[in-house]
């Protein structure tokens, strides 16, 4: 009996875990273009513009595949 009451009691404490658990994001997400996304184009636009909601930091590679060199 007293491992039922352990079983069940993990599981509604996973389940309200679950049920508060806030939406993690580590992306940010598009906010507009030029050109218009879907627009279509006669010739090859000379600059295209991305906006994203927050801003966008370019880190260093991590990791190394050799290079040429290997």
């Amino acid at each position: 009996m007293t491992l039922r009451r352990l079983a069940l009691a993990s599981m509604a404490g996973i389940g309200i875990v679950l049920a508060f658990a806030g939406v993690a994001s580590a992306h940010s997400g598009f906010a507009s273009g030029v050109p218009e996304p879907g627009s279509g184009l006669g010739t090859t636009p000379g600059v295209v513009v991305l906006r994203f909601y927050r801003p966008i930091s370019i880190l260093p590679p991590v990791g190394s595949n050799g290079g040429a060199n290997g």
